[in-house]
């Protein structure tokens, strides 16, 4: 009789062993998982635009892709057709929109040099924040400035310096 009570002690410890583990276990902490991460970094890359011949070259430190967006480093373009060249510090592209915290432009006419620059692709207006636009004949420095799609140049407390020749 007494090997019967021990055979159901021991068959009772082994039912309520795996419970027993079970609610004695501590939950596992989560690991947070960031949301952006970027789908592809591509480091120290060139491109090239075509239409019928070669429009456009540039270079680039490093590009990031997202899902909506991408983030670009040392961006150098250089417009074959229209002779002009442009870069970024830090650019950003989402919805149509251009961010760059540091940029520069340059064609035959002037030079500016700005910083926190917003260009939209679809109504095609440029603005910034402090410039420095340097011409043929003259010299200005701002705090914002805004350039529309018929190129015109509206700015804020601007300082000129003309150019005369004597």
């Amino acid at each position: 009789m007494a090997k019967i009570v021990i055979f159901f002690i021991f068959l009772i410890g082994a039912m309520l062993f795996p419970i027993y583990e079970y609610f004695s276990q501590k939950p596992i902490k989560k690991v947070k998982i960031t949301k952006n991460i970027a789908i592809a970094n591509i480091y120290k890359g060139k491109f090239a635009s075509y239409d019928k011949n070669l429009t456009k070259t540039g270079y680039f430190d490093m590009l990031s892709v997202y899902k909506k967006y991408y983030i670009g480093d040392d961006i150098y373009v250089n417009d074959l057709i229209k002779k002009e060249h442009y870069s970024a510090k830090k650019a950003k592209f989402e919805n149509s929109m251009l961010y760059a915290n540091v940029f520069h432009y340059k064609n035959n006419a002037y030079m500016l040099d700005a910083s926190n620059v917003v260009y939209s692709l679809k109504k095609k207006f440029f603005k910034g924040g402090k410039f420095f636009l340097k011409g043929n004949d003259f010299n200005t420095t701002g705090n914002d400035f805004l350039i529309d799609k018929n190129k015109n140049i509206t700015a804020n407390n601007t300082i000129f310096n003309l150019k005369v020749k004597q």
